[in-house]
């Protein structure tokens, strides 16, 4: 102490204190007239630092000592430096604490006056705990501790549970189970063989610091159950009538921030091992934040700076405010104008009104018309409104599936090969209708020439026998014809021939129809086939790009997004653009960090990954343009394995804040598992896929387990994708699991190259085989095919020779026995009449039957020409093929705008359908007023005359008026107008801008006020912070000089560092042997019993300016000797007495039979538990 003393008086003169002290006392008085300033200024400003004046009425009361106390210390402060050894045992401080002297002085006289009167501080009426119960928590079955409210001193052997007391604190004001060091999860707390724990702890809440005292009223009970599953609860009930008010974590939290109760903080719980660790472990910037902290200044802090942006934000709306003005100022002055222009034409008006009584009848018929042109704006607003809100419906149903059709478009492109083949098997089916068609056809021509030359047939018989009839009446002899025998064995073989062929004819269609079928079939078989092998073709042609693209990809990771895509990317540097070059490939900026999601992360985010972003209509009009001009001349292909075109977003660029709904600290995102080095890209992918919102799992297993999860903790909706490629989501009414496609184009995340390739060529060699394997069997089933058909034309001419032969067969059997009959009548006229009779009918007959074959033959050719018209359809349609495949990629590119500009469509629908409802609102209301108009006129006409012919025709009458029209007209083109609401307007518009003019006013000095009170706040923040290190520092000296130490704490403001130094009284010497300095070392040099007293003394000083009214200490004495721990113990106690409204509980093995108890001053003795026992013996005293 001498030696600090000397050493401070040689470093300083009077000459230099005086100078010191004279600057101090000028800059205080400045800033106390700044704020008497500014609370007499307005009630603006007292507004502005009314939680100035809340937090000084918070400050402690400082004496003159005090001020004079820390006055001495703030330069000194600043100055304090290190110079030593490596090693710590040496490492020096500055070569002396000149203002530690003085500020010491002043406490013991502060102190001392103290003690003489007897001032002592008061117990907590609010925050301190009265009782806790445990139940099954961790060694204690049933175990209610009652606590003073000052000090309290829980002692026991080792295992009695007085650690276990502790951490029931701890936790039941929501610390976690790790930072007590007595579990990792609360569910390690309970009691071994119980499936739940509880704890139920009573605090004081009464007095004018009491907690919501409407409602917990005299106390607060908190109780929490903790349960094997890792969940716990919270009641808070209050004492009066022990009713649950609250069951919500947030009642703790509100609580815990009202007594100001940092629970993870070692100011208010210091648990065994860091009691014995603290300051070994402790480094400078750990122990400054501990002092903010501790003492409530970081908060402050942190509510001064969000002060500032607020004040910053009002600046901003000062300066549009008046842009504002400016803007209502040129519309009332535009008014004043309008309003003097409306009186030059007012005479003239005057003059018209005098036409009135002649044109009374005139201006209703007017208003007739005029409610008629009503009648029709209002038809006209409200079809449009119909029309509207038609189309908003249209949109509204369209826009649900355009993201399902943008997606199953991309599957189109499969199933567009798959309609193409199934096009040629519709084909070749359509030739198999057309030749069994056009054989049909041939077959009805064939009947039709039978029965053609059948009837010429019959006009022989005829013109013979009118020939024999002439020859009879010429000449009466009879004749025989030998020929009749032969005659009738010639009939009798042609029926026999026809109950043949009839009888044939059934089993020959029914073969023919069999042969169809069997061929019909192996054309199936055949259609599949090609479809498979056209499959395992794309496959391997798949495989083949994908091993080119990941062969570049070892040297250009780009050509993942896209074959040649050099080329977009050179197009893209040498364009002009409207407003900025295009971000992409997107992907470039895209890495994922953990590979087992690649699949997942491909299917979810490829399209996008592989496009581009824009910012304005027209780049994204360029952009596409050179996508499908590089497609078509340069070889670029997209990497999403189609041809369509890559996306082009177009955004604003805007870097909004997505934190609100970030879901990372919730689990794993979509988003944590990517490393996005642009921000722009960051914000697409946000806006347009929703990474930040959507987590991801191992497997489906796991994603169940997260939704369980997630909905229990009240999270919803939910959406998770798992490693396995299955979407599970739902939320708490509904919840599905969905596939997720695979994603068809280029590998985008790599991590093996290699091995990609390698998986990709087996895929190849697979496909190759099964290509293979379908070729052979479809060389057999065209073998099969054509050998078939071969059957089926053989059936089918057999078919048609027997329907042709049946006729045939009719027709001659008619005709042999016509000639039998012939020859046996061949002498009687009679019988050749009657002959030419039935042959002239057979002739009738056959002319029908020819006439009925006829009308069929047009039926039979548009069957051949409709089947030849659908084979042609089917031929344009495989010539069409590649068109119809360029317009689906432009509709697949078209789709993709589609979605963005769907909200866009239906947002403008929906601003039309607002507009034209407004519109038809006023149209209506202008409706009524016409009517009424009408009506009014009517009557006021009625009043004026009743209804006579004038003397002037309308016409005449409306010249003169339109005379004085046109010259009101001529002076509306002037700028003159007439308006009955002009005036109004005018003092309605002038009006709101005086008001407004005055409001931005106030605001302005409001803000200026407020910047100043800001500024104030900063520097009592930082007079308060000075105030309390230097009473901390003083405090550890003194505390450490009980023990016959030296202690000193350096606080390094502009650093943010508080450096601890202790010396134990050795001096250090010089080369000539002289003593000079106390040997300071820093807490991991001191010895056991060293560094606990330190930490008792550090404690105590920290204790004295912290905020929390809880300070609970665990093996407190856990180095120290029976003399120390009795310093210690006294040094507590003093503190525990001295301190107003703070509670001190302290654990300790310890019987502590040394300690006076009194009614501030009390032991809890805990027993050690006995074999069988089932609730711990507990004794106060």
């Amino acid at each position: 102490m001498v030696t600090a003393r000397s050493v401070y008086r040689r470093g300083r003169t009077e000459e230099s204190e005086d100078e010191a002290e004279s600057s101090r006392r000028a800059s205080i008085k400045k800033v106390k007239l700044e704020r008497r300033e500014t609370r007499s200024s307005s009630p603006a400003g007292d507004a502005a630092i009314e939680d100035e004046e809340n937090g000084r009425s918070q400050r402690p009361n400082i004496t003159r000592d005090e001020i004079e106390l820390q006055r001495r210390s703030v330069d000194d402060e600043e100055g304090d430096n290190y110079e030593g050894e490596d090693d710590g045992e040496s490492r020096g401080v500055r070569s002396s604490f000149p203002d530690d002297i003085a500020n010491v002085e002043a406490y013991e006289r502060l102190a001392s006056r103290d003690k003489r009167k007897k001032r002592y501080g008061k117990p907590s009426d609010a925050g301190a705990i009265k009782s806790i119960s445990v139940i099954d928590f961790m060694n204690h079955r049933h175990t209610t501790v009652d606590f003073s409210p000052k000090m309290n001193f829980l002692v026991g052997h080792n295992g009695s549970g007085k650690s276990a007391i502790l951490t029931a604190i701890a936790v039941v004001f929501g610390g976690k189970a790790s930072s007590t060091g007595r579990g990792n999860g609360l569910k390690d707390l309970i009691r071994k063989g119980c499936d739940k724990a509880t704890i139920i702890l009573t605090m004081n809440n009464s007095g004018h610091e009491a907690f919501k005292p409407d409602l917990y009223d005299p106390e607060i009970v908190i109780e929490r159950t903790l349960s094997i599953n890792g969940s716990s609860n919270y009641k808070f009930r209050a004492s009066r009538d022990g009713k649950t008010i609250a069951n919500k974590r947030d009642e703790l939290q509100q609580i815990v921030e009202h007594f100001n109760i940092t629970i993870d903080s070692p100011l208010t719980i210091l648990t065994q091992d860091a009691a014995r660790t603290f300051l070994q472990n402790a480094n400078d910037v750990s122990l400054y934040s501990f002092f903010l902290e501790g003492t409530g200044l970081k908060t402050l802090m942190t509510q001064y700076e969000r002060l500032a942006i607020n004040q910053q934000s009002l600046d901003n709306i000062v300066a549009s405010s008046k842009e504002a003005l400016a803007v209502k100022k040129a519309k009332v002055d535009d008014l004043a104008r309008k309003i003097k222009q409306s009186a030059k034409i007012e005479s003239l008006i005057a003059q018209s009104k005098r036409l009135r009584q002649e044109l009374a009848w005139a201006y209703v018929i007017e208003k007739e018309q005029a409610c008629t042109a009503a009648q029709e704006d209002f038809d006209v607003l409200q079809e449009k409104v119909n029309k509207v809100r038609a189309a908003i419906e249209e949109k509204m149903l369209a826009f649900k599936p355009i993201d399902e059709s943008t997606k199953l478009l991309e599957r189109e492109f499969t199933d567009f090969e798959k309609s193409r083949q199934l096009i040629q098997a519709d084909k070749r089916k359509a030739e198999l209708r057309l030749r069994t068609a056009r054989a049909s056809l041939q077959e009805q021509l064939d009947t039709h020439q039978d029965m053609v030359d059948s009837i010429s047939k019959l006009d022989e018989k005829l013109a013979g026998i009118k020939r024999r009839i002439a020859e009879l009446e010429a000449a009466q002899t009879e004749t025989q014809d030998p020929r009749q025998a032969s005659l009738r064995q010639d009939i009798e073989k042609h029926e026999v021939l026809l109950t043949k062929l009839t009888r044939e004819l059934p089993n020959r269609e029914a073969t023919a129809k069999k042969k169809e079928e069997e061929r019909d079939h192996i054309v199936q078989e055949i259609g599949d086939l090609e479809q498979q092998r056209d499959a395992q073709e794309a496959e391997a042609s798949r495989a083949k790009n994908t091993i080119r693209n990941l062969e570049t990809q070892v040297s250009n990771r780009l050509s993942a997004f896209g074959t040649n895509i050099e080329a977009v990317l050179q197009e893209i540097d040498a364009a002009r653009w409207r407003h900025s070059k295009p971000l992409g490939p997107l992907g470039r900026y895209v890495h994922l960090n953990d590979f087992q999601y690649k699949d997942v992360v491909s299917s979810h985010l490829g399209l996008l990954l592989c496009g581009f972003a824009v910012r304005c209509k027209e780049d994204r009009v360029q952009m596409m343009s050179i996508l499908h001009r590089c497609s078509k001349q340069k070889g670029y292909r997209p990497g999403t394995a189609n041809a369509n075109m890559p996306p082009v977003i177009q955004h604003t660029g805007d870097l909004f804040n997505f934190a609100s709904g970030d879901m990372s600290n919730h689990g794993d995102t979509m988003l944590s598992k990517l490393r996005i080095d642009n921000e722009e890209v960051l914000r697409i992918l946000v806006v347009q896929r929703n990474i930040e919102r959507i987590f991801v799992a191992q497997d489906v297993q796991v994603a169940n387990r997260m939704l369980d999860d997630f909905l229990n903790r009240g999270i919803s909706p939910v959406v998770i994708h798992s490693a396995d490629k299955y979407n599970v989501g739902g939320n708490h009414n509904s919840r599905g699991t969905s596939t997720i496609g695979d994603w068809q184009g280029n590998p985008l995340f790599l991590k093996d190259v290699q091995r990609e390739i390698q998986h990709h060529q087996k895929i190849l060699e697979t496909a190759t085989g099964l290509k293979a394997k379908f070729m052979s069997q479809l060389t057999e089933l065209t073998t099969a095919r054509n050998l078939a058909q071969a059957d089926v034309a053989a059936a089918i001419r057999k078919v048609g020779e027997i329907r042709r032969a049946i006729p045939q067969t009719n027709l001659k059997i008619e005709s042999l026995r016509g000639q039998l009959q012939e020859s046996e009548k061949e002498n009687d006229q009679d019988a050749f009449e009657e002959m030419r009779r039935s042959t002239e009918n057979d002739r009738v007959r056959m002319e029908e039957e020819r006439d009925a074959a006829s009308r069929s033959l047009p039926e039979f050719r548009e069957n051949v020409a409709k089947l030849e018209k659908e084979v042609r359809r089917y031929d344009q349609r495989l010539e069409t093929f590649g068109d119809e495949l360029e317009a689906k990629r432009e509709k697949h590119a078209q789709m993709l705008s589609n979605r963005e500009g769907a909200e866009r469509e239906i947002a403008h629908y929906k601003k039309s359908e607002d507009r034209y409802a407004a519109q038809l609102a006023n149209s209506a209301t202008e409706l009524t007023r016409v009517k009424d108009a009408v009506a009014n006129w009517t009557e006021q006409a009625e009043k004026i005359a009743p209804r006579i012919e004038t003397t002037d025709s309308p016409k005449r009458i409306t010249e003169k008026r339109a005379s004085i029209a046109e010259t009101i007209e001529a002076a509306k083109k002037r700028g003159a107008v007439v308006n009955d609401d002009l005036h109004p307007a005018h003092a309605a518009a002038e009006k709101g801008y005086n008001e407004d003019r005055k409001k931005v006013e106030q605001l302005e000095i409001f803000c200026k006020l407020l910047a100043r009170s800001i500024r104030e706040r900063q520097l009592w923040w930082g007079d308060v912070r000075n105030h309390i290190a230097v009473r901390a520092r003083v405090l550890f000296i003194v505390h450490c000089q009980k023990r016959g130490l030296e202690g000193r704490l350096e606080f390094v403001h502009e650093k943010e560092k508080l450096l601890i130094m202790i010396s134990s009284g050795t001096q250090r010497r010089n080369e000539n042997g002289e003593s000079t300095q106390p040997g300071w070392k820093v807490p991991r040099n001191l010895s056991g019993g060293e560094r606990s007293f330190s930490t008792v003394a550090l404690l105590l000083a920290m204790w004295d300016v912290a905020t929390s009214p809880v300070r609970c200490l665990d093996e407190w004495d856990v180095f120290l000797d029976s003399v120390n721990r009795g310093i210690a113990a006294k040094l507590l106690i003093e503190g525990a007495l001295a301190s107003d409204q703070k509670q001190f509980i302290l654990i300790t093995p310890q019987d502590m039979s040394g300690i006076k108890i009194g009614p501030e001053i009390k032991v809890n003795r805990l027993s050690d538990p006995e074999r069988g026992q089932a609730t711990l013996n507990f004794a106060p005293q």
